[in-house]
């Protein structure tokens, strides 16, 4: 009998860590994607058209880790964060590397009853794409 007791506290104390790190997991499906470009003489340009895309995105919280499953997989590891309130929207910064050891900063825009505008833009020294998306839930 105290067998049966220590296995099923010990399964439960197994489910609830498995339970608690899937929470450290998000799923977003990008379905649209634009990019500008900086020109040392002229600036940045305009914003490209939105172009369909259908494209995963993992956020790690427990690994701290963005991983982008578009063509390459593009994992940017987490360096530094930091969030910003504002009327309408939350803003949250993640300051990442990539994976050819490239400084960027990631922002996820998450408009408060705008759930079809949320965004995330990745920016580089000399770009910046973004990608409308959406939450996937299971």
């Amino acid at each position: 009998m105290k067998g049966v007791k220590i296995f099923i506290l010990f399964s439960i104390l197994f489910l609830s860590y498995n339970f608690a790190l899937s929470q450290n997991i998000y799923k977003l499906r990008a379905k649209y994607y634009c990019y500008k470009t900086y020109n040392y003489y002229y600036g940045w340009s305009e914003w490209s058209d939105w172009e369909y895309v259908n494209i995963l995105i993992v956020i790690d919280t427990f690994d701290e880790r963005i991983t982008i499953y578009a063509k390459e997989t593009n994992h940017l590891d987490i360096y530094d964060y930091d969030i910003k309130y504002e009327y309408d929207k939350t803003v949250l910064y993640f300051w990442c590397i990539d994976n050819d050891g490239i400084r960027c900063r990631v922002r996820f825009v998450l408009y408060k009853d705008k759930d079809e505008y949320n965004q995330i833009y990745i920016d580089y020294a000399f770009f910046i794409i973004a990608y409308s998306i959406k939450p996937m839930f299971n």
